[in-house]
């Protein structure tokens, strides 16, 4: 008789997720707190300055307010965005929790987009709209925050895992022809 030491059918054997919730919670906490923290300093020290070199050919510092996405698309659309922020944050802690690999690297890209969304939720409520300062010299593009870094750099993350285990063969697939 086999041993399914308590798992149904379709879960397999979970990895205990506390530790890495912990972690999750952390990075989360971090990316937010310095997300605040940059746009309450850009708020004080930018306001009326125009745009000040920041690295020299990339990046300057200006402030910016925007009530909408990314080039001000769908301004004034807060509530919008802060169903947005709350739906995609319990979608990947529910992701997390039930559908989840329990890998480390997944609950870090997570907490990178949950650490950027909730960054930006803030503002929305508080201000009802975001604080953006970063802006590339070299190309014209949006001016960003921190907060918009983390989400994008964890959904570019996110993209490339999924597309490199697509490329991967499975357990037990190496050099062997099925049977």
């Amino acid at each position: 008789m086999p041993s399914d030491h308590g798992h149904t059918a379709g879960i397999g054997k979970r990895r205990p997720l506390g530790g890495r919730f912990l972690c999750f919670a952390l990075i989360v906490a971090s990316i937010v707190l310095a997300d605040q923290f940059s746009k309450i300093w850009a708020r004080a020290h930018l306001a009326g300055q125009g745009s000040q070199v920041f690295i020299p050919g990339l990046v300057n510092l200006q402030l910016a307010f925007n009530s909408g996405a990314a080039f001000s698309m769908l301004s004034g659309a807060k509530w919008f965005f802060i169903c947005m922020a709350v739906l995609v944050t319990a979608l990947i802690v529910c992701y997390l929790i039930f559908w989840g690999s329990g890998k480390l690297i997944e609950f870090i890209i997570s907490a990178m987009v949950v650490g950027g969304a909730i960054g930006n939720l803030i503002d929305r409520i508080a201000y009802g709209y975001v604080t953006d300062f970063f802006d590339l010299a070299f190309m014209d593009f949006a001016i960003f925050n921190v907060a918009d870094i983390f989400v994008t750099c964890g959904c570019i993350a996110f993209i490339l895992i999924i597309l490199l285990q697509g490329r991967k063969p499975a357990e037990g697939e190496e050099g062997s022809d099925h049977e």
